[in-house]
């Protein structure tokens, strides 16, 4: 009895190797999603902004490797990947990354991206608001602008579009001198710097808020 009790405990300390096999896991960090980036002309765009959501976490940017970009790092689950690029239409796409005992299974996506398509259509570059300094309209002012990328200086009217709302300039993307005067309240100066995209300005709002002209007679 002494005996059979021994070889079964000689037995329990082997390692059920056959049944359970040992994973040797190497120490590597593996990627993701390999995103790769062309026009229609298949030439690689290596400018691109491009970035990853995964599982609901906010953007996070992908590195760039010659052209290419890496995004995330033993990352698995549903992935949705973004890029934009000056020129072109935005572009996403969501691949789901699997993984064994180890690692990830790494994906690669590629992305064709599409030129940005432009009207003709002029854009306006700059609307300005003209109020008082408790917010209220000031009806009667007149507001000019002068673009800092012409070689002339003379001030252009902006066009009014309501009472106190003015459009100054059209397809400007260089910043803007203005100028807004009105009967009874001090003269004001403004730099405006439109915003812009692929196709021209971006129609940048400004608000001048005019303080009462001080008499200094009155002083």
């Amino acid at each position: 009895m002494v005996r059979i009790f021994i070889v079964l405990s000689l037995l329990l300390a082997v390692p059920m190797v056959g049944c359970f096999p040992m994973v040797d896991c190497t120490e590597e960090a593996r990627s993701s999603i390999t995103a790769r980036v062309f026009d229609t002309s298949g030439i690689p765009v290596a400018e691109a902004n491009v970035t990853y959501t995964a599982d609901g976490w906010v953007d996070e940017p992908c590195e760039s490797f010659d052209g290419e970009y890496i995004c995330g790092w033993e990352v698995a689950g549903e992935i949705t990947v973004r890029v934009e690029a000056w020129g072109f239409q935005e572009a996403e796409k969501t691949v789901t990354v699997a993984e064994d005992e180890c690692h990830v299974i790494g994906e690669t996506v590629e992305f064709v991206l599409q030129p940005v398509d432009c009207t003709e259509q002029v854009r306006p570059s700059v609307t300005v608001t003209v109020v008082d300094i408790e917010g209220d309209p000031v009806v009667d002012a007149v507001v000019e602008y002068s673009p800092e990328c012409e070689d002339w200086f003379a001030p252009e009217p902006c066009h009014q579009t309501n009472p106190n709302v003015f459009v100054c300039g059209y397809d400007y993307i260089c910043p803007l001198y203005i100028d807004a005067v009105a009967p009874g309240y001090e003269p004001q100066t403004a730099i405006v710097d439109p915003d812009e995209d692929e196709c021209g300005p971006i129609n940048t709002p400004y608000e001048f808020a005019l303080e009462p002209y001080m008499d200094e007679s009155s002083s």
